[in-house]
C-alpha cells in the first residue's frame, strides 16, 4: 500500500514540476498563427514541397487549415511541438514569405500600366488579387506633387483593411508609397471613419483602389 502511494506521489511531483516549468524545452506546446491567404501557396510550395521541408527542418507538426475555413482572407496554420521546434517553424514560414517577396522584387520590377515602374517597384500579390476581381484603371498623371485626400469607409471594413497585426495596411503603404492614416476608434462618430492619404496622384489613386475594394476580395 505504501509503495503504491510513493509511486503516485512521485508521479504527481513530476507533473507539478512539468506544470510549473512552462518554459521547459521538452514541453509540447501548441500555437495557432494566421497568415494572409495570398501567401499560403508559397508556404505550402509546389506539391507541398515547401511545407514538407519546413516540417522536416523544424521537427514541428504543422497543419494548414482547409480552404473552406478561411475567413476574412486569413488562413490558420497550427503548429505543435517543443518550443524550439515551434520557433524554428515560425522562422521558416516567415522566410518562405519573405523569399517570395524578394523574388517578386527581382524578377518583376514593374507593376500596373504605363510608367508604373517609376513608383511601384514590385509585384504586389494583394493588389493582383483585388485586380482579378475588380478591374483596375490606372491614371497616367506624372505629377510628382504630393497631395492629400480623404476617403470614407464603413467601420465594419476597418479590421479587414488593417489586417491581422496591421499586415494589410502596411502592405498597401509599402506598395503604393502612400502615407495612410486611419481614424482612431476614439475619434469615430457613427458608422463610418475617415482615411487620410498623402502622396502623388498615382500613389493615392492606387491606394484608394486597394482600400475601397479589399473587402470584396477578403470576404
Amino acid at each position: 500500500s505504501s509503495g503504491i502511494k510513493r509511486r503516485v506521489r512521485g508521479r504527481d511531483r513530476s507533473r507539478d514540476r512539468d506544470y510549473s516549468r512552462d518554459r521547459s524545452p521538452l514541453r509540447t506546446e501548441h500555437k495557432d498563427i494566421y497568415v494572409d491567404d495570398c501567401y499560403t501557396k508559397h508556404v505550402i510550395g509546389s506539391k507541398g514541397s515547401q511545407i514538407a521541408k519546413i516540417r522536416r527542418l523544424s521537427g514541428a507538426d504543422i497543419q494548414i487549415a482547409k480552404d473552406d475555413t478561411v475567413q476574412n482572407g486569413e488562413r490558420k496554420i497550427s503548429i505543435c511541438g517543443r518550443r524550439s521546434e515551434i520557433e524554428s517553424a515560425l522562422k521558416l514560414i516567415n522566410e518562405a514569405i519573405a523569399d517570395k517577396i524578394k523574388i517578386d522584387k527581382k524578377n518583376n520590377p514593374t507593376s500596373g500600366v504605363g510608367n508604373a515602374s517609376l513608383e511601384f517597384d514590385y509585384v504586389n500579390e494583394l493588389f493582383d488579387r483585388i485586380c482579378a476581381v475588380i478591374p483596375f484603371s490606372d491614371i497616367h498623371d506624372t505629377d510628382s506633387t504630393v497631395k492629400e485626400e480623404e476617403l470614407i469607409i464603413p467601420n465594419t471594413d476597418t479590421a479587414t483593411v488593417i489586417g491581422p497585426k496591421g499586415i494589410r495596411i502596411r502592405d498597401i503603404r509599402n506598395y503604393t508609397k502612400c502615407a495612410i492614416k486611419i481614424q482612431d476608434d476614439k475619434d469615430v462618430n457613427g458608422d463610418e471613419r475617415s482615411v487620410s492619404l498623402r502622396g502623388t496622384p498615382r500613389q493615392i489613386h492606387r491606394a484608394m483602389f486597394m482600400i475601397q475594394n479589399i473587402t470584396k476580395v477578403m470576404r
